[in-house]
Parts: structure tokens; C-alpha cells; sequence
């Protein structure tokens, strides 16, 4: 698949309240369509809601947020069972 660029991401876990927070910077060359995995221990379940960038956000499953194409640096919130 062709190249577009580094991404860089942090994720802070936050286990008592079922929530991870995920920063990512996706590549500077061009936009590219991403697709985060998030895999909590089975303890915690599936993704049951999902905040990017402080907006609900519906296109996820039980363990991955379809970001589409971001431009600029994007704050996902994930909410477990």
C-alpha cells in the first residue's frame, strides 16, 4: 500500500471509570483514512460510545474507531462497557 506519512499517537487509560483517551497526529504528507483498534482486557467489554474531538462520534465497533481521513491532530475518547 503506498506511504502517507508517521503517525504519532499517546493513550492514557483511565481503567477505574472504563475510559481510554487516544491523541493522534496523523501524517503531515497527506490525509490518510484511519482506523483505530482499541483492545481493553475482556474485563471491560466493547466500545460502548465514542467522543472524537469532544463530539459523539457512531462510526465504531466493538474494537475500532473509523476516523475517516483527519487532517489534524484528533482526541478520541473511548467509552467501555
Amino acid at each position: 500500500f503506498p506511504y502517507f506519512g508517521e503517525v504519532n499517537y499517546t493513550a492514557v487509560s483511565h481503567l477505574s471509570s472504563g475510559n481510554v483517551i487516544i491523541r493522534i497526529q496523523p501524517p503531515q504528507r497527506e490525509p490518510a483514512n484511519l482506523v483505530l483498534h482499541v483492545r481493553p482486557p475482556a474485563r471491560f467489554g466493547s466500545l460502548r460510545s465514542v467522543m472524537v474531538n469532544g463530539q459523539p462520534w457512531t462510526r465504531f465497533g466493538p474494537e475500532e474507531v473509523d476516523l475517516g481521513a483527519l487532517t489534524r491532530e484528533t482526541t478520541v475518547n473511548c467509552q467501555f462497557k
